[in-house]
């Protein structure tokens, strides 16, 4: 029963901590000035491809949630078991490798 309830408050963080500013950028503009951007994960993984993955995170969030719930409740069959523990699993590996991409992300400043 403790593990479905640290998988629900798991995903959950998932999206604070993908919405927590924790990266800095600095650049040099022409007037020789530095400027300094905050930027989350998911700012950085907008403007690329990988913002593809937030979509992705968001199902096997979803998923991992209802079904954590369903099995919290008493629901006890295989099928949901196996569907809740892949789902669980998947949105952890995804968020992971978003986290992984996001801090491998350097923004040109034009």
């Amino acid at each position: 029963m403790l593990q479905y309830i640290i998988a629900i408050i798991a995903n959950a963080l998932f999206f604070v901590l993908l919405n927590v500013k924790m990266f800095t950028d600095r650049a040099v503009m022409p007037n020789g000035e530095t400027r300094v951007w905050h930027r989350s994960p998911l700012e950085s993984l907008s403007s690329t491809a990988g913002g593809l993955l937030y979509y992705v995170l968001i199902l096997f969030a979803a998923v991992s949630v209802i079904t954590n719930l369903l099995a919290l409740f008493g629901v006890k069959n295989r099928t949901i078991d196996k569907i809740r523990r892949f789902s669980t699993i998947a949105s952890v590996v995804v968020f992971l490798l978003m986290m992984i991409f996001a801090t491998f992300l350097h923004p040109k400043y034009a």
